[in-house]
């Protein structure tokens, strides 16, 4: 199929100071342009012709940009400049192909030139660009790998070549800031997104839209939860906001302070191959014969190892463009970390010292930065500046937020002959704390669910503004999603992400549809015996945090309480987990009753989950499995759970064919499996536990437990608050305020006394790790 002109953004430009590469060697021939190249309307109001395309037009840039790149990677050219291709070979031109409808037509882009061939793509014409680069250099025994000249498949050539192809799409760089005069800051609206979760069952859809799922999200998920032998995982997604490891570092003026990661979006991502020699076994002393078994004979035995004596070790590179400089490096799996595993307090500490007279944030300045110069290290005060712009365009990327993939999800539900038969948590919490033999303690504040004291009314007017209400006819349709730029990462359907609140919050004496938390492990117990603990409640699984395995993103109407009219509010929903010790044991093996009178222990079964779409019944949420796009998955993916912290497992805390429907704000974050295991991390892992019982240190390092789970997720989440049309509509957005900001507070340093800025940045120190956690987020440089 070929590149749709449409699919491309119009506002594509070259990157600033670009490295030329230029083609001189050619074999085209003008004689392959097309000729009709005249718009006209026929009868039926169609067009069919094509329209030659500039080179200031966003499609040639992009096409551009990305055969430099190819064709510099192929080469092996210096890395850390942005190559660009000049021109096309003599004799190439691009054209536009619109057909279709006059006022909608389709757009498809074509390079034409080379005899008997148009290419319809950059990866189409990389090999041939490439092959000319070789012709030029004077290898004349060369062989063009394009799919016209190689006859052969594009997907195979895609593969061999993957070292230096765009695989996938790429986001554009961050522009420039705006020229209009700083002004003042208009207070953002607070968010209006409820926080209420419910539990709801899920049902069989009788007709479902189908729409192919994005080949990302596919890739994304195999790579995350599926086995490798691979060291590290390929945990990052292009887009996401990551911390570069700088080799060596800058250094500050303390020397704690110094510079040692640097924020960067991922610009592509790569599979690197190493041939590793397999060791070689002892040789034997041909002189000392075996010990014989029968008569004194000896049998000589065949090595029956015929693998080859090499081995091959795949690892994950990331191509990174670095914040607020001009720079693109190559960084190997471990020398990156997710953007919430580390927060640099004290060189944020240090730049709130440094002369804000010294700033230099104009563009001009801080993209002539390289972090990491061949033969030398740049020295802090020429780092500072970019620095601050780069920590404050990260900080703005993560109060964004953007729902991707968009699709209409149409399916019909039974007749409900009663509006309050919707199962939400409110009501469960009240049928438990109800029943005869329900606690009459309420030892945990109801944070979950609204109160569950509430009148009928009461709960009927929150269920319409948590769920949206149900309407009256049995045939619905919901604007879905596939996935949602949540900050700094990529939050794909299908994927295990963390919730903001503790396990404990969640029906903590169980409720209808709702286990129970699940106790400590007989070693734990054993333990806590020794020490004689007998209150087991805070390492209980009602301690750590909690789970959600995503099955769908979807928009539901909320009435206003002014009355102008619904307003479209987003909804995730999925079945929840929590973390239990690994020796832990269901003390019952009766399952929950449905009546609400009590909650036993989930089932502990290690058999995949089970097709939640075999349950029927009415849900405003709609079907769980059955909606969901087509795509290459295997059936049992979405089943399948990440890797769990050592010494513990994954369980289900919701019974079977129900889920759980909350506010998108609910979420803290992605998992990642096993990331406290990360060469990065180890150091400051391996101190925090050296010290867990001194100076609190455990406690101080609950931001790191909370990417695994082992602490509750409000200790690191993510929490954007603007909505954004895109990835790119937020990166332009985020430099830009980043600068607007800084300049702002560039201007002030005339005007205040230096001695009462430093008090007042005392003044408003966190005082927890969780609040230090989100003020290094936000990267505020402001006093």
């Amino acid at each position: 199929m070929s590149a749709r002109l449409r699919t491309h953004s119009t506002k594509y430009s070259l990157p600033p100071n670009p490295e030329w590469i230029q083609i001189l060697a050619s074999d085209g021939d003008r004689s392959t342009w097309p000729v009709n190249t005249t718009r006209v309307v026929d009868t039926e109001g169609h067009v069919n012709f094509m329209d030659p395309v500039d080179y200031d037009h966003p499609i040639c840039k992009k096409w551009q940009v990305e055969v430099g790149r190819a064709i510099a990677l192929a080469k092996e050219l210096p890395t850390g400049k942005d190559y660009v291709l000049e021109k096309w070979p003599k004799n190439y031109a691009m054209y536009d192909h619109h057909k279709g409808k006059a006022d909608t037509p389709r757009h498809d882009i074509y390079l034409f030139g080379a005899p008997g061939k148009r290419f319809r793509s950059v990866p189409e014409f990389i090999p041939h660009a490439v092959w000319l680069t070789k012709l030029q250099d004077g290898d004349r025994d060369a062989q063009c790998l394009c799919k016209y000249c190689s006859k052969r498949a594009q997907k195979d050539i895609t593969y061999q070549m993957a070292d230096i192809m765009p695989l996938r799409k790429t986001p554009t760089q961050s522009p420039g800031p705006s020229r209009r005069p700083i002004r003042d800051k208009k207070p953002k609206k607070p968010s209006n997104l409820s926080v209420f979760t419910s539990v709801t069952r899920a049902h069989v859809a009788a007709k479902v839209s189908k729409v192919p799922a994005v080949p990302d999200r596919s890739s994304d998920l195999r790579a995350i939860n599926c086995k490798t032998s691979m060291k590290l995982k390929r945990w990052f997604r292009p887009g996401e906001l990551l911390w570069c490891a700088l080799d060596p570092p800058i250094l500050g003026p303390n020397g704690a302070d110094s510079i040692t990661f640097w924020p960067g979006l991922v610009e592509d991502v790569k599979l690197k191959s190493t041939v590793l020699q397999k060791p070689t076994p002892p040789l034997r002393d041909p002189t000392q014969a075996p010990p014989s078994s029968q008569g004194g004979e000896s049998t000589v035995q065949e090595s029956e190892d015929d693998s080859p004596p090499w081995t091959v070790q795949q690892s994950t590179v990331y191509v990174m463009k670095l914040l607020a400089v001009n720079r693109e490096y190559l960084l190997r799996d471990d020398q990156v970390l997710p953007y919430q595993a580390y927060a640099p307090t004290v060189v944020v500490d240090t730049l709130q010292n440094f002369p804000r007279a010294n700033l230099k944030i104009e563009p001009e300045d801080t993209t002539k930065f390289d972090p990491c110069p061949p033969n030398q290290v740049p020295s802090f005060n020429d780092a500072a500046s970019p620095y601050a712009v780069a920590l404050q365009i990260a900080a703005r990327l993560t109060a964004y937020w953007s729902l991707t993939d968009d699709w209409e999800y149409t399916y019909t539900i039974p007749s409900e002959p009663n509006r309050n038969t919707a199962d939400s948590l409110a009501a469960a919490i009240v049928r438990a704390q109800s029943a005869p033999n329900a606690p009459q303690s309420r030892p945990y504040p109801n944070t979950s669910a609204p109160d569950p004291l509430m009148s009928q009314s009461e709960f009927n007017s929150l269920s319409t503004q948590v769920m949206g209400p149900i309407p009256p006819s049995q045939k619905v349709t919901q604007t879905r999603y596939q996935g949602v730029w949540w900050g700094a990462e990529r939050i794909w359907v299908d994927d295990f992400v963390r919730l903001k609140v503790a396990r404990r919050c969640i029906a903590p004496q169980g409720a209808e549809h709702i286990f129970t938390p699940a106790g400590p492990g007989a070693s734990l117990l054993q333990k806590l015996g020794g020490v004689g603990m007998r209150d087991s409640s805070e390492v209980d699984a009602g301690s750590r945090g909690l789970f959600l395995r995503l099955n769908g993103l979807l928009l539901v109407d909320i009435p206003q309480r002014n009355g102008s009219g619904p307003k479209k509010e987003c909804r995730a929903c999925g079945m929840l987990y929590e973390l239990v010790d690994q020796d832990w044991v269901d003390p019952s093996a009766v399952q929950p009753n449905v009546a609400g009178t009590s909650a036993s222990a989930a089932p502990t079964s290690t058999q995949p989950l089970p097709r939640l779409s075999a349950i029927a019944g009415p849900s405003s949420a709609g079907p769980l499995f059955a909606n969901r796009p087509k795509h290459p998955l295997p059936q049992d993916l979405s089943s399948l759970l990440p890797s769990p912290p050592d010494g513990y497992r994954f369980r289900q805390i919701l019974e079977d064919g129900y889920e759980a429907v909350m506010s998108l704000t609910m979420i803290g974050g992605r998992y990642y499996p096993s990331i406290l295991h990360h060469p990065l991390l180890s150091e400051t892992v391996g101190f925090a536990l050296s010290n867990a019982l001194e100076n609190n240190g455990l406690m101080d390092y609950s931001y790191l437990w909370a990417l695994e789970g082992l602490t509750p997720g409000f200790n690191n989440s993510v929490d954007p608050v603007e909505s954004k049309k895109g990835r790119e509509a937020m990166l332009k957005e985020a430099d830009k305020e980043a600068r607007e900001e800084l300049a702002a507070v560039i201007a002030q340093v005339h005007s205040m006394d230096i001695e009462n800025e430093l008090q007042q940045t005392q003044q408003h120190e966190p005082t927890s790790i969780s609040a230090h956690l989100a003020a290094s987020n936000e990267m505020d440089i402001d006093p």
